[in-house]
């Protein structure tokens, strides 16, 4: 798993931002939203009727793959991101069978990548993690529900990871400061799955947006060629209960 997020987070270098807005993608064509680019699984991504939907992508050499978008523009200054996951169209038995998604945050210019994910295999669990240039450095589990609602937000050098289940209140999930979280960023969605045991169902995301101080401005994505080290990221673990160590960890 943590190889899976260091691959997210290295897909989501970008360049150049100023002004003020509030960004909110476009789930309700079918065709992709033209500020999201797709960095694995493609074809089994889809887009329409409010929703970005992640079908779970078969084993490929022995290996679990994750699907994913990256939003290709960047945002600076303090933000505030929101998403809601609903993961209700998956099973959750068998021995290995591993279920997750989220977003992530990756800073530009110090690799910094916080997500705020979610995995269901009999009890759904949210987290709250950060890598930093690629290494894995701590995660937060707590007990959550099919659908909730992720927040991430900036303010000086302060990132707070929050949840919401059914409209309540913003649960603090995890809080991460210091230089490594100031510059600008692109968000990350993804899906990951055990597809070497039969995986099967998708989840989908709805009502992305970012409020950011600065407005985002389109980047240069002519070396980015991102995937590569999402595939060969081996996901198998045993059934997790609440309070056990969380998956990203």
């Amino acid at each position: 798993m943590k190889r899976i997020l260091a691959a997210v987070a290295a897909c989501l270098a970008l360049a150049g931002a100023a002004g003020a807005t509030t960004y909110t993608a476009d789930f309700s064509s079918i065709t992709l939203d033209p500020t999201l680019t797709p960095y694995a699984g493609a074809s089994y991504i889809t887009s329409g009727n409010g929703n970005l939907t992640f079908a779970y992508r078969p084993d490929e050499a022995g290996t679990d793959i994750a699907p994913g978008v990256f939003t290709n523009m960047l945002f600076s200054g303090d933000y505030t991101a929101t998403i809601t996951l609903d993961m209700t169209n998956i099973p959750t038995t068998g021995p290995y069978n591993y279920y997750g998604a989220g977003f992530c945050s990756t800073v530009q210019s110090s690799g910094t990548g916080i997500c705020a994910n979610s995995y269901n295999n009999g009890t759904p669990i949210a987290n709250g993690s950060i890598t930093t240039n690629g290494v894995f450095t701590g995660a937060s589990a707590v007990t959550a529900a099919n659908i909730v609602t992720f927040q991430l937000q900036r303010i000086g050098d302060v990132v707070t990871d929050s949840m919401s289940i059914d409209g309540g209140a913003y649960q603090t999930l995890a809080t991460y400061s210091g230089s490594g979280v100031i510059g600008d960023v692109s968000f990350g969605i993804f899906n990951v799955s055990n597809a070497a045991d039969g995986a099967t169902g998708s989840v989908s995301f709805s009502n992305f947006s970012v409020v950011s101080s600065d407005v985002p401005e389109p980047a240069s994505w002519g070396m980015m060629i991102c995937g590569l080290g999402l595939a060969g990221a081996v996901m198998r673990r045993k059934k997790t209960v609440a309070g056990s160590r969380p998956c990203y960890a």
